[in-house]
C-alpha cells in the first residue's frame, strides 16, 4: 500500500488521490522525505542569499571597444613614441586601464615637449651647445 507523500496516510494501490488530504499520489519515482515533526522548537534562520559580485558589463554585439591587444601590452605601447601613441590609444581603446596610461603619456610627454619648445625659444644657444657637444663626440670617436 502506497503512502501519501504529503501526510503519510496509507492508501489503496489504485488510488490517484490521498483519502486523507486529497493530494495527488506519486505513482513512480522516489518518495520525498516525510515532513519534519512539529514542535521542534527554535531553529536558526537560513543564511542570507549571496550578494552578486561586480561583473564588467559585456560589450554589445558588433561593438569593438579595444584595439585587439592585451590590456598591459596596449598600455605599454602608449609610451613608445611619447604623446603621439598616447593620443592614438586614447581614441582607439575604451578600456579604463589603457585610457589611464594613454592620458598619462599625453600629459607627461606632452608637457615635456611643450617645456622643450619653450626652453628652445627662450634659450636658443642651448641647442647650439648640444649640437657642438654631439659633434665633438663624433669627432672623438673618429680620431
Amino acid at each position: 500500500m502506497p503512502n501519501c507523500a504529503r501526510c503519510g496516510t496509507d492508501n489503496d494501490s489504485s488510488a490517484k488521490f490521498c483519502k486523507n488530504c486529497g493530494s495527488p499520489m506519486v505513482s513512480q519515482g522516489y518518495a520525498p522525505p516525510p515532513p519534519p515533526p512539529p514542535g521542534q522548537g527554535y531553529s536558526s534562520p537560513p543564511p542570507p542569499p549571496p550578494q552578486p559580485g561586480y561583473y564588467q558589463q559585456q560589450p554589445g554585439y558588433g561593438q569593438q571597444t579595444d584595439s585587439g591587444l592585451q590590456q598591459n601590452v596596449a598600455a605599454l605601447l602608449c609610451y613608445v613614441l611619447g604623446w603621439l601613441t598616447g593620443l592614438v590609444f586614447f581614441f582607439i581603446d575604451k578600456r579604463p586601464f589603457v585610457r589611464f596610461h594613454a592620458m598619462q603619456s599625453i600629459l607627461v610627454f606632452g608637457g615635456i615637449h611643450i617645456l622643450h619648445l619653450l626652453l628652445s625659444i627662450l634659450f636658443p644657444f642651448l641647442h647650439l651647445w648640444s649640437l657642438l657637444f654631439a659633434l665633438s663626440g663624433l669627432i672623438s670617436l673618429v680620431s
